[in-house]
This record gives C-alpha cells, structure tokens and sequence, in this order.
C-alpha cells in the first residue's frame, strides 16, 4: 500500500539506498538474509503530444503490497483498475498469458549492507535479478553457513530502462565483525526503508495512479487532492463522508447495523485501520496482517460478515492496546 519513490520531499534519497553503476560496487552485507516484501508497479505513462514532443503523464512508481504472496490481494492495486491503461505500451498491458493486468506485482528484497568504497550504511534494494546469486551460493551452504555476512561481494547495474540487468558476484571470505555502532546504524537504515515504503491513503494513491502530485503521507492531516480523477473503481473501498470522524483513541467501532449513516461497517473499518499508525507501513505485516490471517485465514477483509469484522476489529483493539501500553 505504500508508494515506492526513492524520495524525501522531492528529492532523491541517496544516503538510504545504495547506488549502482556499470562498476562493481564492493559491500559488505550486515544481515544474514534479505528481507522480502511484495511491490505493485504503477507504470510510466509517455504519450506524443500536439506538438510532436513526448509527453509523460505518468512517472514509474512501485507501491506496497500487504499480501505475502503474489496471489494475495486486500490493498489499493489489487483491487483497482489502472485509469491510464489504454495509454500504456503493448507490453506492459497484459501478462505472459495474454491477460490483462492492472498494476502487475513482483517481490523486492531489502539488504542493510556496509558500502566498502565509502565506509557507510546502505541498504540494497532488487529484485530477483540482483539476488540470484546470493541465493544460490546460500542454497549451497549448510544450515550453520547460510549467512551472507561471511563475503564480500560485488553489485553492477548494466543498461538502460526495460534492458537494464543487475548482478552481484561473490569475492573471497574474509573474517568480519560487524561493531555495535554499525548494527545500530543498519537498524536505522531499515527502518528509513520500511518508511519510505509507508502505506498510501486512498486520496494519495489515486493521485499517483492518474498522474497527479501525490500529497504527503500523514497520518494526522487531512490532504485534499482536487485535480485527481477519481473514477477509477476501487472495490468494496469508496471515499468516507467529510462527517465521519475517529478518536484518536483506541475505541471499537460499532457493528450493527451493517450500515450507519450511508456508510457500511467494512468502509468505516477500513478507514479505522488507516487511521491507526501502527498498521502503516511495515507495521502491516508486524501487527496487522497476522491478526487477519488468524481470524479469516487471509488479508482480505472487504467480504466479511459484520460479526466477523467485529471479531476482528475486537482483535485489532487489543493488539493496539498491547503495543501502546509498552511505549507508555
């Protein structure tokens, strides 16, 4: 649910992610494995304008998926048909069977890792591609080996746009120990990740997928967006009334009827839950996901019964109750 930019405040975040080129970046890494997380890829839209010169109406941006898996669904883009389709190339409309796909999903791994040629904390962010070889060097590894911290290693970037092709390359096992203050700093970074991947509102992510400047993701202010086209559907997910406010305390919603107001009991829980900080961002798959998976075996909600919303919901309370107890 969160759009992927690789920026903070217009610019580019270079001292988040590490940069690569056509020549072999030498890291270190600081973790024993890469961390997963599913991304949606909201397409470049680029069109000939009345004056013959290229246009684009739509920047490449890649927005988060709370799924674990590539057929789970329950956020924005797996719900929403992209408003620019037609506009897009041949290629990128459809899957490999021919199919139409809206906003199609891949997996991204992030990597804390040391950057030997300038002494900082990066972290590494692909995808298959890039990690191929780590992956086969651990599945050759004993269970006591599997530890990408043991290498050295090398990543290069060749190409450009849909030919561009990432690598890394093992060098030799050197002995390392990673001191508190890099460990310490590696953690920072991964959380700067995990931010820069925070969940978008439904306002913010409608403005990206129509071409729009995309408000600040803030979860205590209200962003209107006037010129984004908002006819694109989005199921079982429509704009709350400007009326229907939250406290900012943890309070159960009500179940029943199974509509107040004119609006239903999965739209005013939805908007609940996105009101809530500790389910945004990385936080979906630390605090919120599990507890949907328990109670209806998956993440997507939107076809709940309302008794099986307020078991949810009953859940969700406690878990923030718990979470903010701690921090008291």
């Amino acid at each position: 649910m969160g759009l992927v930019k690789n920026e903070e405040g217009g610019k580019k975040v270079s001292d988040l992610y590490l940069e690569l080129s056509d020549v072999p970046k030498r890291f270190r890494p600081l973790a024993k494995d890469t961390v997963s997380v599913w991304i949606h890829k909201i397409n470049s839209v680029k069109i000939i304008g009345p004056d013959a010169q290229p246009r684009i109406l739509r920047k490449y941006a890649t927005e988060i998926c709370v799924s674990t898996g590539r057929s789970g669904a329950g956020c924005y883009p797996c719900t929403t048909q992209d408003p620019m389709w037609d506009k897009l190339d041949a290629k990128s409309k459809t899957n490999k069977k021919g199919a139409r796909t809206d906003f199609p999903k891949s997996c991204v791994d992030l990597l804390p890792v040391l950057d030997l040629d300038t002494g900082k904390v990066k972290i590494m962010k692909g995808g298959n591609q890039l990690y191929e070889n780590m992956g086969l060097w651990l599945a050759t590894q004993p269970d006591s080996g599997k530890d990408l911290r043991r290498c050295e290693w090398t990543a290069t970037k060749t190409g450009k746009e849909l030919f561009t092709k990432y690598s890394t390359m093992r060098l030799d096992a050197t002995q390392f120990q990673a001191s508190a203050e890099l460990e310490a700093e590696a953690a920072i970074m991964m959380e700067r990740a995990k931010q820069d991947m925070a969940p978008l509102k439904l306002e913010q992510f409608m403005a990206a997928i129509n071409g729009g400047e995309i408000p600040l993701n803030n979860n205590t202010t209200t962003v209107s967006v006037p010129a984004v086209n908002m006819s694109s559907s989005v199921s079982q997910q429509p704009e709350v009334p400007a009326t229907f406010t939250f406290e900012p305390k943890v309070t159960p919603i009500p179940v029943t009827p199974a509509v107040m107001g004119g609006v239903s009991i999965i739209d005013t829980f939805s908007t609940w839950v996105n009101q809530q900080p500790e389910f945004q961002g990385m936080g979906a798959f630390d605090n919120l996901i599990p507890v949907l998976q328990e109670k209806i075996g998956g993440v997507n909600y939107h076809k709940c019964t309302p008794e099986q919303i307020a078991l949810i919901q009953t859940a969700l309370t406690a878990k923030l109750s718990s979470i903010r107890a701690k921090k008291a």
